[in-house]
């Protein structure tokens, strides 16, 4: 099963495979248990649908823009070497949605800031099975998520809303099940 079954050569959508459908139904179901989506050419219309909506923000390519928040001290300068595989397909997304782990593993270290990276990732990168099955089941989180080894190039970096100058190439290191 490959990534760009659900894409023509021009990047354009056309339809998603079964094989496809097959793998973001198992994902959904490996990630959620109690998920209550519809099965069959229902499924396949809501999956569309959404691939629809992350290409209308996103904008499906070659190349996409995605959004990252992540933890850092404050006061500090933000020395990035590498980031994690789960990033947005929306700006108003890049939030620190699992701070408590962050929180805890600096607590009483250093008071934290949130700093949001803006990149290009080559579509490629993604793994869409996955980035598929979790925004339907955490749909306002709006998730991508990269491949660990890929490469993501950083344009922006943000501290509130002041943008640090900041061009990088990192590399994705982040782990999730699969």
């Amino acid at each position: 099963m490959r990534f760009y079954e659900i894409l023509n050569e021009n990047y354009q959508m056309v339809s998603v495979s079964s094989g496809f459908l097959k793998e973001v139904s198992r994902l959904t179901k490996k990630i959620s248990a109690d998920s209550d989506l519809p099965n069959g050419p229902e499924f396949e219309t809501v999956v569309m649908n959404l691939l629809k909506q992350i290409d209308g923000i996103a904008g499906i390519g070659s190349l996409m823009t995605v959004w990252r928040a992540e933890l850092h001290p404050k006061g500090q300068e933000t020395n990035l070497s590498s980031t994690g595989s789960h990033w947005s397909w929306h700006a108003d997304s890049a939030k620190v949605y699992d701070d408590e782990n962050a929180e805890y593993f600096h607590k009483g270290k250093e008071e934290l800031v949130e700093v949001v990276l803006e990149a290009d990732v080559k579509f490629k990168s993604i793994d869409w099975p996955y980035t598929v099955a979790t925004n339907l089941i955490l749909p306002n989180e709006r998730e991508i998520t990269v491949r660990p080894g890929s490469i993501v190039n950083v344009m922006g970096l943000y501290v509130g809303r002041n943008e640090i100058p900041f061009e990088s190439q990192l590399p994705v290191i982040g782990q999730y099940e699969r």
